[in-house]
């Protein structure tokens, strides 16, 4: 079996990549015996939601680093060559080798495999409870002052509403406005086009 079969053999493996919004847009397809093409399907685009590809463009990141890892385990080294063509939907073509044969070892124009398959296998998205987190004053002028803000940064303002002068800096809301403007919030982020889309893709 070729090392390009051999990959796309074990697509459960390096299929366990993130992608945003679980979209799963790769299309990797075998190129000779020891090469990959890696694109994407046009209906896992978001075209409201996504319109630079950006995280189309994440996404195959992330499958390419899971088919390093993977490749690894198989013994070999997965070098990219990286070249978006949108009309075609390729985002570039991933060479295979031995890890100390043709493509020499990893180096820094290869795609490194800092994980192993099982942790590949074992991703899960964390479900425990959430704990609120408790702030102290001091921690929030510690914060400021590593940023460079309020009165612990440079003194800088800048102009808020109406052009008045406001200085920069962190504050710790009470519990009663973020449980009111966090509702308010929640309506603004799940409603638009972007969200219509959104909830199409998850079929909510």
């Amino acid at each position: 079996m070729t090392p390009a079969a051999r990959l796309l053999s074990r697509a459960a493996d390096w299929g366990r990549a993130p992608s945003a919004h679980n979209t799963q847009p790769w299309d990797v397809r075998a190129d000779g015996p020891d090469a990959l093409v890696l694109g994407w399907h046009a209906d896992r685009v978001l075209e409201v939601g996504d319109p630079t590809r950006r995280d189309l463009l994440l996404s195959l990141g992330c499958v390419a680093e899971a088919l390093a890892i993977v490749a690894a385990e198989e013994g070999y080294a997965v070098r990219p060559a990286w070249q978006v063509h949108r009309g075609r939907r390729v985002a570039g073509r991933l060479e295979l080798g031995p890890v100390d044969g043709v493509l020499g070892s990893v180096g820094a124009a290869e795609v490194a495999a800092p994980f192993s398959v099982a942790e590949l296998v074992a991703r899960r998205t964390a479900r425990a409870a959430y704990a609120e987190p408790f702030v102290t004053a001091e921690q929030v002028v510690e914060v400021e002052a590593a940023a460079g803000l309020g009165d612990a940064g440079r003194g800088e303002t800048a102009l808020g509403d109406a052009g008045i002068a406001a200085r920069a800096g962190l504050a710790v809301l009470p519990p009663d406005v973020v449980e009111t403007q966090l509702a308010v919030a929640d309506r603004w982020t799940f409603d638009g086009p972007a969200t219509g889309e959104l909830r199409d893709w998850l079929r909510l």
